[in-house]
């Protein structure tokens, strides 16, 4: 069946129980309540069907290409590729591009995981070297906690560390622009398609913890990856030093820190960190919603602004450094099984355009 909408030609679309049962059982550890550190299947209402399909017109394609020069360091001297790896739709859609067909035409990734052809306008990036995921989106909200969804401020603090990584000529792409749901498998797909240098999985911690004087920042890292394992060292380091200026109570599992969590079945535990496996990654928690303390924080500008420079700081030390990051804590098991999470499953295609 071949569905025409103005600018989006879907041939077929992968969304199906099965891929959703497939991700690996995510489990809350010892002593930490119900875990948001990870994406989480929000028990909301989800549409049964995608907008109706609009009826065949043409349009003028117009698009962006964009390729800003690397910072002056070995590791971001890539060439750009022959065509665009992601497409950004004017609706904040991000799509991995998986070939440039006849007439402009590119074949994508749909969010839900399907393939389909995109003509629309949309920027095109050439060149990728940071990969930026606002965890969970749309019909999974993450922690809501203290009058905070923690889908919101994931976005708000990626896209404020986007602004400062441009400004220092790093290229970078979210995984969404906005409030969409988007499955492990495309989050991953972002970072491998594009040959990305690093991904960060951008997230705020919920549950019960005790209460201390130093933050209870996690970094969770893959578990066979070296570069990960550093990445998440200096996000901890920079992170954590940024919140500590504000003497309040903070939130804090035992063993908290920069840490691997075991797979059921293999390495890692968290199914952005397996997708990902081939570009070092890390997911952050920068501070707990269900804190008051912590919350009250969060809800401002400043407090995300701090936040957002610290981990844009953590990053630019990863490229520029040989700095080893710090805070390292021992690994974390699996913990008991719970439902998966994170697949197709309930999965709607956000509009294009």
């Amino acid at each position: 069946m071949r569905v025409r909408g103005p600018a989006l030609l879907v041939v077929a679309l992968a969304a199906s129980c099965a891929s959703h049962t497939s991700e690996q059982s995510l489990a809350a550890p010892a002593g930490r309540g119900a875990d948001f550190n990870r994406e989480i299947v929000a028990s909301t209402s989800v549409p049964t069907s995608a907008a109706p399909s609009a009826p065949t017109v043409t349009t003028t394609t117009t698009t962006t290409t964009t390729t800003r020069p690397p910072l002056g360091v070995a590791s971001l001297a890539q060439s750009p590729r022959s065509g665009p790896s992601v497409v950004v739709t004017p609706t904040g859609v991000v799509l991995p591009v998986l070939a440039v067909e006849d007439g402009n035409r590119l074949r994508v990734r749909t969010v839900c995981g399907g393939e389909a052809e995109y003509s629309g306008p949309g920027r095109r990036y050439d060149r990728v070297h940071v990969v930026l995921d606002p965890g969970h989106g749309g019909m999974d909200p993450g922690a809501v906690q203290n009058g905070i969804r923690e889908s919101d401020v994931n976005l708000d603090v990626a896209q404020r560390v986007r602004a400062h990584l441009e400004g220092e000529g790093v290229d970078v792409v979210l995984t969404r622009e906005s409030d969409y749901y988007v499955p492990f498998v495309v989050r991953g797909e972002l970072a491998l398609n594009s040959k990305a240098a690093l991904f960060v999985s951008i997230h705020h911690n919920s549950g019960g913890a005790s209460l201390g004087t130093d933050p209870g920042t996690e970094v969770f890292y893959q578990q066979l990856d070296t570069k990960s394992r550093r990445l998440a060292g200096l996000l901890w380091e920079d992170v954590t030093a940024a919140l500590r200026v504000h003497p309040i109570q903070w939130y804090g599992a035992a063993g908290a820190g920069a840490l691997f969590r075991e797979g059921r079945t293999g390495p890692d535990f968290y199914g952005v960190l397996r997708r990902t496996a081939g570009v070092p990654a890390a997911l952050l928690e920068i501070a707990y919603l269900s804190n008051p303390r912590e919350a009250a924080l969060v809800a401002t500008d400043a407090f995300r602004e701090e936040s957002a420079t610290a981990i844009a700081r953590a990053i630019t030390r990863f490229f520029t450094t040989n700095d080893p990051g710090d805070g390292f804590a021992a690994p974390r098991g699996a913990g008991p099984p719970t439902t998966p999470t994170g697949g197709t499953g309930g999965c709607v295609e956000p509009p294009y355009e």
